[in-house]
């Protein structure tokens, strides 16, 4: 039994209550309190005995709740993660449709199987439910552009910056933020007002894209102002190209691709002797 609860506690990880328990030896206290050092008598040892074996049982039960309080305290976390999970996957399913009502957090709330309060009570308000959100997308999308060599030419990194921007802009998670960003106000300070966590998630983006755009051209006799004004339109750029490709056109958009990359080589090549 001694070796299960110590277990039980290390697991769980209360410290105090192994502190409390190894104080103890066989239930007997480590202090004596006997009256004296005469000899007892029986009917001392036994009263003696007696006491020790209560105090054992009242030790043993009062840690083993405390291990039990613990591993419960850490199910029910396991569960409000799961429910958050569910809540942020419904959330994007319903952003990705496109639907009019699609950034409701009713609506999400019920396709998840929970209500409004217990959205709130995993992500405190509608704007940190929002930025929640948009935190998943970004976690899931990693680093921009993630797929450009370093040893890469200056249009080979080009292109692959817009093969990346032209596929990542047709996914699921890009249609949600699509829907959310529509949805929210379009004037940046209403947007900062009305939803603080929000809009610093989307202006984390933008400085992390502009630091990625640097960091894929390091290496290259690039003028930087240059690469930062490359990386202020280029997602517009694609957005449109990708926009054309979900409408249905004539164009050939894989010839809009080549030429939006043949311009930006020849803006960049050889810009920072300039």
């Amino acid at each position: 039994m001694y070796d299960v609860v110590r277990n039980d506690l290390r697991d769980v990880g209360l410290a105090s209550a192994t502190v409390l328990f190894v104080t103890r030896r066989g239930g007997m206290p480590q202090r004596s309190t006997r009256p004296s050092k005469r000899p007892l008598s029986a009917g001392e040892r036994l009263d003696w005995i007696s006491r020790g074996a209560r105090m054992h049982r009242v030790t043993a039960t009062t840690i083993r709740r405390m291990v039990e309080a613990g591993v419960q305290g850490r199910r029910t976390n396991r569960r409000g993660l799961a429910t958050r999970e569910s809540m942020l996957e419904a959330a994007l399913r319903s952003l990705a449709s496109g639907d009019p009502g699609a950034a409701s957090a009713n609506r999400i709330a019920k396709e998840s199987g929970a209500t409004w309060g217990a959205v709130k009570y995993q992500f405190g308000d509608i704007d940190g439910f929002w930025a929640a959100v948009l935190h998943r997308t970004a976690q899931r999308r990693g680093e921009l552009p993630s797929n450009v060599a370093s040893g890469a030419s200056l249009r080979e990194r080009v292109a692959a910056i817009i093969d990346t921007l032209y596929e990542g802009l047709t996914s699921t998670d890009s249609r949600a933020i699509e829907t959310l960003r529509r949805a929210l106000p379009h004037q940046r300070a209403e947007l900062e007002r009305l939803y603080p966590r929000t809009a610093a998630e989307l202006a984390s983006w933008q400085q992390d894209w502009a630091l990625a755009c640097q960091k894929a051209f390091t290496g290259l006799h690039v003028d930087p102002n240059r690469v930062r004004e490359v990386a202020a339109f280029i997602p517009g750029a694609m957005r449109g190209i990708t926009s054309e490709k979900q409408l249905g056109t004539y164009s050939d958009l894989d010839e809009a691709r080549r030429g939006l990359t043949n311009a930006i080589v020849a803006y960049l090549e050889h810009s920072a002797s300039e």
